[in-house]
Order: C-alpha cells, then structure tokens, then sequence
C-alpha cells in the first residue's frame, strides 16, 4: 500500500513500505500490518562506505568474566580517571560505569562510582587467580592516580 524509496546522494539503494491487505489476506494474515525491507548491501558497501570505516572484532572462543567494583571517590573525581586505567591491561577487554550513587552517608563531597569490568584472553580461559592478580594490579596502579575505598 504504501511504498519508499532509500536513495543515499540521489542513488537508490533499497526500498520499504507495507504489503498491502489483499496479499497479507492471502497468506491467511488477517488483522496485522505487514512490511517489508530491502537494502541493496553491495551498493551501499561499494559506494558509500570507506574501506576505512568498516571495522570488525573477532568473536573470541574463550569465555569472559565481569566483576563489579564500587569504588568510593570524591565528587570532582570523573570516571574516565578511572576507565582509562585499563587502556595498559590485556586481560581487561572492556569497562563500563554502570551506576553513580550519592548519599552523606559515603562522607562528606562523596559519591560511589560501580564499574563493570570483563576480563578475558584470546589465547585461552582464564583462572579465578589470574582474575584476581589482573584485578589487584589494576587496583593498585589506580591507586598511584587517584584516592578511593571499595565499597562493600
């Protein structure tokens, strides 16, 4: 019924829009709206996308471990003191904050920063120990950069 054209700089590369209620009715599709997509991807890689754009990771075969850290930090302390900490550590693959809480009871211009931290390797699974070593290393070279307690 109703159909669009997907042009990138006047040249186009897919279309969409509804099926219309007679074909839907005749593959026994009664009282729901049906659509339709279709994208050229060749054009679009061709044409479109730098070849220095297109980036991709490799899916590893070894499980990963996240771990929860709260951390108890003066407010004017960012997270990215904290985040960027990992850049010099293989084993820590990615990092993220995943809650900021604030309350007198931390202390006075306190606040709780929780990150999540997912450990792995690409050569094999690794150990709660070496979980562990990689996490205290992290920790203490944190330490050197900046102030904080765990919070429990």
């Amino acid at each position: 019924e109703k159909g669009y054209c997907i042009n990138i700089d006047n040249q186009e590369v897919g279309n969409f829009g509804q099926i219309s209620k007679k074909i839907c009715s005749s593959f026994e599709i009664k009282n729901q709206e049906v659509f339709i997509l279709e994208i050229e991807i060749k054009k679009v890689f061709q044409n479109f996308i730098k070849k220095s754009e297109i980036k991709y990771m490799h899916i590893n075969k070894f499980p990963v471990s996240n771990r929860d850290i709260s951390f108890i930090v003066d407010e004017s302390v960012i997270s990215e003191s904290i985040l960027n900490e990992t850049l010099n550590n293989d084993l820590i693959k990615a990092i993220k904050v995943i809650d900021i809480y604030k309350d007198d009871s931390l202390g006075n211009n306190k606040k709780s920063l929780t990150v999540r931290v997912t450990y792995g390797s690409d050569g094999k699974t690794l150990s709660g120990e070496e979980i562990d070593e990689c996490e205290k290393s992290f920790l203490s070279n944190l330490s050197k950069k900046i102030s904080f307690d765990i919070r429990a």
